[in-house]
């Protein structure tokens, strides 16, 4: 057997363990949840979820920020307040919640997705239009995901932590 292939044989189960992965983080798809988008947990610092994302980042610590990654699918925003990975906005389909919920999924595969968990309240600009925000809160309150829904399909999403994920112009 190579060296090469001995190295490889013992070193990379070592690795696994340690959870680092051999691949890039743009090359598996992103999946968002009520506590992380990708390998972003909301809560993480900007540089951890640089170091994760092997991306250079802003260099916001303090005020409210917009930070496309570099490795991010197109139409993922994660926004960062005071140093901290507060929220994500999904604007584009291809980026699915763990429900495989998506930008275009209908409002109706939502309310199935959450029942009883889910509210609803009128869009602030859009309410004349049928526009809603569709909403579900973790269990501890902290963290949350909103669809906003015109009243056939998802048009965009957000998750993250309260309040930063409440906030309809996303920096406030």
């Amino acid at each position: 057997m190579p060296r090469y292939s001995r190295w490889a044989a013992l070193i990379t189960p070592v690795l696994l363990l340690m959870g680092c992965r051999p691949s890039s983080p743009s090359s598996a798809p992103w999946r968002v949840d009520l506590n992380a988008a990708g390998p972003v947990s909301f809560g993480a610092s900007l540089r951890e979820a640089a170091i994760a994302l092997r991306d250079s980042s802003s260099d916001t610590t303090s005020g409210c920020s917009l930070w496309r990654p570099t490795h991010a699918p197109p139409g993922l925003t994660l926004m960062v307040e005071k140093g901290v990975v507060a929220r994500v906005d999904v604007d584009s389909p291809g980026v699915r919640t763990l429900h495989d919920l998506q930008v275009g999924s209908a409002a109706s595969a939502v309310r199935e997705a959450f029942g009883a968990e889910l509210s609803a309240e009128p869009h602030k600009y859009l309410w004349d239009a049928g526009w809603q925000y569709l909403t579900v809160r973790s269990s501890d309150a902290i963290h949350g995901l909103v669809f906003e829904v015109d009243s056939h399909v998802v048009r965009s999403y957000r998750a993250g932590l309260w309040p930063a994920v409440g906030y309809v112009e996303r920096c406030s």
